[in-house]
């Protein structure tokens, strides 16, 4: 995937379960996650534990004319980073977890 792309700096792991797994509903992964079909690539990813409804800026469904959301996934806590990856922390020193911190920046500076 970096061959191909020099900006993916990180590989999520996701997981297949039903929306009602017991997992999902009792942990805060419980996330809507949007996908580009065609290149695999995270455009969204929100935590609609205590929200129950997803949003998404205008801006992304304008960039992107394919977007499937998915909540069949769940995060597995599986990530593959590259060297660049670390580079963002020390950037962003505020940046304290992956999931609630790293990938809410990325998305919402892309």
């Amino acid at each position: 995937r970096r061959e191909k792309d020099k900006q993916a700096i990180m590989t999520l792991v996701l997981r297949k379960i039903n929306p009602q797994h017991p997992a999902r509903l009792s942990s805060d992964d419980d996330c809507v996650i949007g996908i580009n079909p065609s290149t695999n690539q995270l455009l969204h990813y929100q935590n609609v534990h205590s929200e129950r409804h997803a949003s998404m800026s205008v801006e992304c469904l304008q960039e992107h004319p394919q977007i499937q959301l998915r909540y069949d996934l769940l995060d597995a806590d599986i990530y593959i980073c590259a060297p660049e990856f670390l580079f963002h922390f020390t950037d962003n020193f505020d940046y304290e977890d992956i999931k609630k911190d790293f990938l809410r920046g990325i998305l919402q500076s892309e």
